[in-house]
């Protein structure tokens, strides 16, 4: 992983959430698509379950079957995104925001074992 560029996104990092030195791997497609998903795992010195869990996986869809069957969640509410973006928030870490050229994108991240045991070791 690039300073700078995570998952295939320019300006999108992870530096202040990973370990100083640790070295991040990713897998998952490039982006932009329909839907497209990107895994972090840290290289680093865990091991089986929590390597194979890794560090956060993101998720995003423009798909509007998607949007439409997220929407009905319960808890599905009205909101702003981290940056003040009008968005609905789904859950503590998935919300669907207004695409600038129309439709919605549906966003979410599920923080894996290597996060929860890095949070402990380098609070």
């Amino acid at each position: 992983v690039g300073e700078g560029e995570v998952c295939g996104l320019d300006g999108f990092a992870v530096r202040g959430q990973v370990p100083t030195g640790t070295k991040v791997l990713e897998a998952g497609q490039k982006a932009p698509a329909d839907l497209w998903t990107c895994k972090l795992t840290l290289d680093d010195s865990s091991r089986g379950s929590v390597r194979a869990d890794g560090f956060v996986t993101y998720t995003a869809s423009k798909d509007p079957l998607i949007a439409a069957a997220v929407r009905k969640a319960p808890g599905t509410s009205k909101g702003k995104a981290p940056d003040g973006r009008e968005a609905e928030i789904v859950g503590p870490q998935a919300m669907i925001l207004p695409c600038a050229e129309g439709g919605s994108l549906y966003v979410t991240s599920e923080l894996g074992l290597q996060y929860l045991e890095a949070s402990k070791r380098h609070p």
